[in-house]
């Protein structure tokens, strides 16, 4: 997806928030964004397997280790294919992974601390869809996140899609930021982010009403063209209709047959 953070922090001052720079690209997508879905674990990647099992749909996997072990790597490249295939959009892990070269090969957006070889333990401890703090900002499911070189933001509305007809995989049309930042600026409809529903300004109306043309009875010689004319001079031709009229079908019958029925009697 075409976007850039700094962009966003400009268009949006007010209501993103910037992440500590701690983290660093591994993936083999720098740039990525979606809902956020946390699992709040340490030194144990079982819950984080049974995660990345589900359906993704579009969403950002943020993994926490309760203190930002770096004893053991969370995520290794079997896990960020698996992430991949179920439509995940990125994982950012507070702690350690493993096989970053292949990982750099998976086109998963992918950001961690650091990284080391030593696997994680496979006990199943941890919890789901949990606050956490991180980076010195608190992440909570639902906010959505956007990432790329220059850092991560997040945001409680989703910047991109949901409002704007021009951009976002959710949105009403395909397009790029700058376009969608161009609709904004122009029409000024900030308050519609997040909402699901296109602006009023694009918002279909009414349909449009058709009628019959009526051409007015005008005499195409005016007064001034004329001298002496008066407005008794075009009176004829006000009278007459703007188009000629036919007969309808069988008007003249009645006729036709009181004149059959003199032509009998006097031919008595």
């Amino acid at each position: 997806m075409d976007f850039k953070t700094a962009d966003l922090c400009d268009e949006f001052e007010a209501i993103v928030q910037v992440a500590e720079p701690l983290f660093k690209d591994y993936g083999g997508l720098t740039s990525f964004c979606g809902q956020i879905a946390t699992v709040k674990v340490f030194e144990d990647n079982v819950l984080v397997r049974e995660t990345l099992e589900m359906d993704g749909r579009q969403r950002v996997l943020l993994l926490v280790d309760g203190e930002a072990s770096a004893r053991c790597a969370l995520v290794g490249d079997r896990l960020a294919q698996l992430a991949y295939e179920n439509d995940w959009t990125g994982l950012v892990v507070n702690g350690c992974i493993r096989d970053c070269l292949e990982i750099a090969d998976i086109p998963l957006g992918a950001k961690a601390l650091h990284t080391i070889p030593k696997k994680s333990g496979k006990e199943g401890t941890g919890e789901l869809d949990v606050p956490v703090h991180v980076a010195g900002l608190t992440f909570a499911p639902g906010q959505y996140l956007y990432a790329d070189a220059d850092g991560v933001i997040v945001s409680n509305r989703d910047l991109l899609g949901y409002d704007n007809p021009f951009e976002g995989p959710r949105g009403y049309l395909s397009g790029s930021l700058k376009e969608s930042l161009r609709y904004r600026r122009r029409f000024g409809d900030y308050q519609h982010v997040g909402t699901k529903k296109p602006p009023s300004a694009m918002r279909p109306g009414p349909p449009l009403e058709v009628r019959s043309l009526s051409v007015p009875r005008v005499c195409p010689v005016s007064r001034t063209s004329r001298p002496g004319g008066s407005s008794s001079s075009c009176a004829s031709f006000r009278s007459r209709p703007p188009f000629p009229q036919r007969a309808r079908p069988g008007a003249g019958a009645p006729l036709r047959r009181h004149r059959r029925s003199i032509t009998n009697k006097l031919s008595r």
